[in-house]
């Protein structure tokens, strides 16, 4: 079988195992192996001999990882193992469980989470001289949208479920919103406004430099 130049070379740089998995019939395929060993090249090789042969359709496949950070990674080299053979990215669904799921679930007409919210970020410094991460409180902050146009919800409550407390704000005319001196740990923000469905999600704040949206909601 004559396959496309960029695809026989991606498969030249797979470990026999890999170029054997890549390559496989369609069908059941259970890889196996630890992290760092090459599962996601091995899954990019596949796709791409998968269209380069005739296997599949773009269209046919999805690419289904667990959380954000990895979708977003194998949606960048998909897209790099993709462009020679003429198919955009997008073309291949890669999504996460959830997102999958959810995705599903609006395809067949229901209507779900009407508010999103924008990335949260930690605006907090440095810790002082002498104070250790897990002792220094950090600033957080974020942006309520409506799903649908986007534009900013002025008035919502928001909520930062503590260990042992739970503050309370309500959204700006920007729609945003700031919680100060939120101690490190995993908290729960939710998002009420009247006519809408509660949003709820989980963050880390592991020190005043990074906070993460949990990736399971």
């Amino acid at each position: 079988m004559d396959l496309h130049p960029s695809v026989e070379e991606r498969l030249a740089r797979l470990a026999p195992d890999q170029r054997e998995a890549a390559t496989a019939p369609p069908g059941p395929l259970l890889c196996v192996a630890p992290a760092g060993s090459g599962k996601t090249t091995t899954l990019v090789a596949r796709v791409a001999w998968l269209i380069a042969s005739g296997a599949a359709t773009p269209g046919e496949i999805a690419a289904i990882t667990f959380n954000t950070r990895a979708a977003e990674e194998l949606r960048e080299r998909l897209a790099s193992a993709l462009e020679p053979l003429g198919v955009e990215a997008a073309a291949v669904r890669v999504r996460t469980f959830h997102a999958l799921g959810l995705e599903i679930l609006r395809d067949s007409g229901l209507r779900l989470l009407a508010l999103s919210s924008g990335q949260v970020v930690v605006v907090k410094g440095r810790p002082a001289a002498g104070e250790e991460w897990g002792r220094v409180a950090a600033t957080v902050s974020g942006r309520v949208t409506a799903k649908a146009t986007g534009a900013p919800v002025v008035g919502a409550s928001v909520s930062l479920a503590l260990a042992d407390t739970t503050l309370r704000r309500l959204t700006s005319d920007s729609g945003t919103f700031t919680f100060p001196n939120v101690p490190s740990g995993q908290h729960t923000i939710t998002v009420r406004y009247i006519g809408y469905r509660p949003l709820s999600k989980k963050i880390l704040v592991d020190n005043p430099n990074r906070l993460y949206w949990s990736e399971l909601l």
